[in-house]
């Protein structure tokens, strides 16, 4: 029998005893020695990283026969619990029939233990962009993802892009029975997904599944501000997020693109307030409207990015070849920009960014650099104590805030993106009414964790798993029902009528609007580029954004002015940082919308969306606010060194 009820004795694969030990959140297995001498540890890993325990059912007539026992989990190369790559391992001992029922009960609480209030075996929907990137999408996703998922016992179900927007008519078609949607490629497929949920009659809905980032694209900004610069292209660690992320509610934009009319009749740099003449106004196109779940940018940042397409092998260190050739030609882009400002103090900002960064972890400072998934995140699995108390309790989590203003957000929103529609329409079962959880968090039901036990299947968590369970698919439900309700009437956001409110500015034009809102604006001083975002991390070597935060309900909009070749380039210098961040030349500006008229379109053609192309005369942006969410190990972007550096005084 077990001397303690966290050890379980096995039969290693080579027949030699061993055995099953967790103490202190650490899964070991340990090979004994006949003679004495200590134990030599085979595997280790912390219980996070643990994928599956399963004790497989007894199908022979033999009572007495041994039963299997298999475990997968995420270990360090090199072992350890230390630095090092991360990498799948799966290990098969045999339990003898008298320590069957312990073993039952060990395993049952050890998937306790490494999924805490995490839903087990979760439904993905992998979308793949098999030339992402460097061309190898596909093998990286084959070679490692899907055996990290699949040793998980996760239900996948992988589709393979074949075309342009292929994505997005996934995403628009597709049934959506899933608790996550993992996209494999860059930026350019997560704007698409995003896209073709937009595009949707239950929209709104659509966009409550949580996306879970693969990244095998050149371009992977939301891996960036979820796992960190070191970890961006970590794929183990973007699989576990897939099987152990929590959703992190997040802002989106609304992009409203009017391109130019007919260049034959097109004014290049019409007055301020000159309407359209009625030959331009035919001429013109209709509006294009978009979901930007990045950025948006005109000037330098547009060149940057289009201008390194045939670059793309060279992986993202293409966008800091783009800047600096942009900074040899230093070309002023003229364009007016108006902005519904919330806040231009940059001290104030960082402050309450830092504010906000500590709250979510619960007042937890953590250093730059760190693991995402050993920060205490909402939904994972750490526990406390030590010995059999770390392993016997799940963990107690803070209740996510990011359900609170889901319907809130998403009852103003407007995601109509089909020709003619006007509203959205249709409703859907909400998922959790179907038996399994709409953001895959709810407990894990006694249900669930018997069937791991004891290698059989069992239905999704549902409220029938405990109180717990009731109450997390009750709040799931509700902000489903409330995101699906196809009889409030909502649309897109209007054109804006900017007024005296606003903020103006304009190349080589005093600012117009309230002063003390005017961000420093020299007057006279030309635009180089602006370029708008709503997370950190533009590129690894890019803090675009550095106090930007997750559903704060506005957009960081920088309009960097025209100056000297060398000051530009020593903004280089500690650019990953967001060093920038407190250059003079370098107005920052929190809005909730904005428009970008283009004074220029023959020198200046395009804007970008998301790293996407838009020939425009105007755009407009309006935030959406807590419209997405996305799966991540910790309860908030990656905190990085900005964050983490002491208070600048004014």
């Amino acid at each position: 029998m077990l001397s303690r009820p966290q050890d379980i004795p096995v039969i290693l694969h080579n027949d030699k005893r061993g055995l099953l030990t967790v103490e202190d959140d650490q899964l070991d297995v340990l090979q004994l020695s006949s003679d004495g001498r200590p134990p030599k540890r085979l595997l280790s890993c912390p219980t996070k990283h643990v994928l599956r325990a399963r004790l497989a059912a007894n199908t022979t007539s033999t009572p007495h026969e041994p039963r299997r026992l298999d475990l997968a989990a995420l270990i360090r190369r090199g072992g350890g619990s230390g630095g090092g790559e991360l990498r799948l391992a799966q290990i098969r001992v045999l339990v003898e029939p008298i320590n069957a029922p312990e073993a039952a009960e060990w395993v049952a609480t050890l998937m306790g233990a490494a999924y805490g209030e995490i839903k087990p075996f979760r439904k993905v929907l992998l979308i793949i962009n098999p030339v992402g990137g460097k061309g190898k999408a596909k093998a990286l996703v084959h070679d490692t993802v899907l055996p990290i998922l699949e040793a998980a016992g996760a239900h996948v179900d992988v589709k393979e892009t074949t075309h342009r927007l292929h994505a997005q008519e996934i995403a628009e078609s597709v049934d959506l029975v899933y608790d996550v949607v993992a996209v494999a490629g860059g930026d350019g497929t997560t704007y698409e997904v995003l896209n073709g949920f937009a595009r949707r009659p239950d929209a709104r809905r659509a966009l409550v599944t949580p996306l879970a980032p693969i990244p095998t694209g050149s371009a992977c900004a939301v891996a960036i501000n979820l796992f960190g610069v070191k970890d961006t292209f970590n794929l183990a660690l973007a699989a576990l997020n897939v099987l152990k992320g929590s959703p992190l509610t997040i802002d989106l934009c609304s992009v409203l693109v009017h391109p130019p009319p007919d260049s034959a009749t097109h004014t290049p740099n019409p007055p301020s307030s000159a309407p359209p003449s009625s030959a331009s106004a035919r001429a013109a196109p209709e509006p294009v409207r978009r979901v930007s779940f990045l950025s948006q940018a005109v000037g330098l940042m547009v060149d940057l990015d289009i201008g390194t397409e045939n670059l793309r092998w060279i992986g993202d260190g293409r966008f800091l070849y783009g800047f600096v050739r942009g900074l040899v030609r230093n070309r002023e882009v003229h364009a007016r920009v108006r902005m519904r400002v919330h806040e231009t103090d940059k001290v104030s900002m960082a402050r309450l960014a830092r504010e906000d960064a500590r709250a979510r972890r619960g007042g937890i400072e953590v250093g730059p650099g760190r693991d995402p998934s050993s920060t205490p995140a909402s939904g994972s699995a750490s526990g406390s104590g030590s010995g059999s108390r770390g392993l016997q309790r799940a963990t107690s989590m803070r209740k996510s805030k990011s359900e609170v203003g889901i319907a809130r957000g998403l009852s103003r929103m407007s995601l109509s993106l089909g020709a003619g529609r006007k509203s959205l329409s249709g409703s859907s079962t909400p998922r959790a009414a179907r038996g399994s959880l709409a953001d895959g968090s709810g407990t894990t039901s006694p249900a669930v964790l018997e069937a791991a036990a004891l290698g059989t299947s069992a239905a999704a968590p549902s409220p029938d798993g405990g109180p717990a369970a009731a109450a997390a698919a009750d709040d799931t439900a509700k902000a489903v029902e409330i995101a699906s309700d196809p009889a409030e009437p909502f649309g897109w956001p209007e054109p804006a009528e900017p007024d005296e409110t606003w903020v103006t500015i304009e190349s080589g034009q005093p600012a117009a609007g309230p002063k003390a809102l005017a961000g420093g604006w020299v007057d006279g001083e030309g635009i180089l580029y602006v370029y708008a975002g709503a997370m950190p991390y533009a590129a690894r070597d890019l803090m675009q954004w550095p106090v930007a935060r997750p559903a704060a309900g506005t957009i960081d909009v920088v309009v960097q002015a025209v100056v000297g070749r060398g000051t530009l380039v020593g903004a280089i210098t500690g650019a990953e940082k967001g060093e920038a961040y407190w250059m003079d030349c370098q107005h920052y500006y929190k809005v909730s919308s904005y428009v970008v008229d283009n004074l220029d379109p023959a020198a200046h053609p395009t804007c970008t969306i998301d790293g996407e192309a838009f020939p425009y005369a105007r755009f407009q942006v309006d935030v959406l606010p807590r419209a997405a969410r996305v799966m991540c190990l910790a309860p908030d972007f990656d905190y990085h060194e900005f964050l983490a550096k002491p208070e600048r005084k004014r």
